[in-house]
């Protein structure tokens, strides 16, 4: 998410996605479907693990992993979701910009 280049030997799969999204700017719909798909697919084989990133780890990681959340069924709703990631994140709870 972060619109650099990330080497794929830095990871055991060497499977690295990347996704067009402009910092400070909403993602387009297919975005998101795409990434949340991908990233259940993935996380469906026994052991793997996705590593979300962007600069700062607030707007566009944030939105993904509460997207996915969602998509998953592991949140109800974005509020769910928005407010998990929050409390994860960071201790004030505002995890998401």
């Amino acid at each position: 998410m972060s619109n650099r280049d990330v080497k794929e030997s830095m990871f055991k799969t060497g499977t690295v996605e990347s996704y067009e999204w402009a910092d400070h700017h909403s993602p387009a719909m297919v975005v998101l479907f795409k990434s949340c798909q991908s990233m259940f697919e993935f996380m469906k084989i026994d052991h793997n693990v996705v590593s979300v990133n962007c600069n700062a780890g607030k707007g566009r990681t944030g939105t993904s992993i509460s997207c996915f959340m969602i998509y998953s069924g592991l949140a109800a709703n974005f509020v769910e979701a928005i407010t998990f990631y929050g409390h994860k994140r960071f201790k004030t709870g505002r995890g998401v910009s």
